[in-house]
């Protein structure tokens, strides 16, 4: 009986993943995902998916990219501090950009878009859209500057670009 004990005690303690790898093969599921069907292996890939991306920008006066992506229609979803912010991040559905001014007393720290570094890297950011003509005229009836307009590529894309406010460049589109 104490080793059961000890042996419950263990499996606590490693974990489902653990155990898994200790019985290949075998799959181990958790009272709720026995009651829902969901076997282990289907949580844990799950678990393991990637989400999203978001990409960091380096920005020379974050109150005025936020003031920029705004705009666009994302929304400020963390201001640090409030007062002379020197972080945020800004979101429009589940797409988010982190900028974050990291210039102090000592030194000025600028913003260093892709194409300033090589002609052939155009964009800091891609965003998947899947209707890139209605996401245009949006931008157009809110009075947003394109960088390049709406297109097809001749890499198979179709969308355009916008640049910010510190030069980083956002395609949006999506494979033809």
């Amino acid at each position: 009986m104490a080793k059961v004990a000890a042996r419950s005690s263990r499996v606590a303690e490693l974990g489902l993943f653990a155990l898994e790898s200790l019985h290949p093969g075998h799959t181990f599921r958790t009272k709720r995902a026995a009651q829902q069907g969901v076997g282990w292996r289907e949580r844990r890939q799950a678990m393991e998916a990637l989400g999203h991306i978001a990409p960091f920008f380096i920005v020379s006066d974050v109150r005025r990219a936020i003031e920029f992506y705004q705009r666009l229609g994302f929304e400020p979803r963390t201001v640090v501090p409030e007062h002379e912010p020197f972080f945020a991040i800004v979101g429009r559905d589940s797409v988010h950009l982190y900028l974050k001014d990291v210039s102090d007393e000592s030194q000025t720290v600028q913003p260093q878009p892709n194409h300033t570094r090589h002609e052939w890297v155009p964009w800091d950011a891609f965003v998947f859209v899947p209707d890139p003509d209605g996401l245009a005229a949006e931008f157009t009836s809110r009075g947003v500057e394109f960088k390049q307009g709406l297109q097809d590529r001749d890499d198979g894309i179709r969308g355009f670009s916008i640049g910010d406010s510190d030069g980083y460049v956002l395609f949006f589109g999506r494979p033809i």
